[in-house]
């Protein structure tokens, strides 16, 4: 394989390479684990990124069985478990330097009066924080979990709390520079 696996790809071709699925049933895996909090795999690209790891030579169809409603059911291959394997460490490993847009508005904040930054950034947290109750309630937080769906919107927790503390950091430093000018 030549270049990176998406994010998205890895979330298909790791369910898969844990055992052969069909797009229904990842839709439904995505779907019990919570999943869609965290990735951009909409059940309407599933089929579009089976399609994708079968062509990089990732994914095989297995034989249909008997019925009239014959699913395809994809396995990982030799290369699909080597990519997949490689991408979670790197994953894991890697820390690349997030670019969020947030960044940009602050970059050109002074366009704005203050004031409008101000309040633009108090918005900000209003919705951080209800995002981080919705995802506090989520109902895949409440069940008995392994420790990896666990991690993960711990780590969703984590990263909007960080977040508002900064947003937050950053409405009383500008408040504080109006005040003393």
């Amino acid at each position: 394989m030549d270049r990176e696996l998406t994010p998205a790809e890895l979330v298909v071709l790791g369910l898969v390479a844990v055992r052969p699925r069909h797009g229904y049933e990842l839709d439904r895996v995505i779907e019990e684990r919570g999943m869609r909090e965290w990735t951009d795999v909409a059940f309407s690209s599933i089929y579009y990124l089976l399609g994708r790891l079968e062509r990089q030579g990732l994914i095989h169809p297995l034989r249909a069985g008997a019925g009239h409603r014959r699913r395809r059911t994809f396995a990982a291959t030799s290369a699909g478990m080597t990519a997949a394997r490689t991408a979670t460490k790197a994953a894991l490993r890697d820390a690349p330097v997030p670019h969020p847009p947030v960044l940009v508005g602050i970059a050109n904040s002074a366009l704005l009066e203050t004031e409008e930054a101000v309040e633009a950034l108090r918005e900000r947290a209003t919705r951080l924080s209800n995002e981080w109750q919705r995802l506090s309630d989520h109902p895949r937080r409440q069940l008995p979990a392994p420790p990896f769906v666990a991690a993960i919107f711990d780590y969703g927790l984590c990263a909007l709390k960080a977040e508002l503390t900064w947003v937050r950091r950053t409405i009383k430093l500008m408040e504080e520079t109006v005040a003393r000018d």
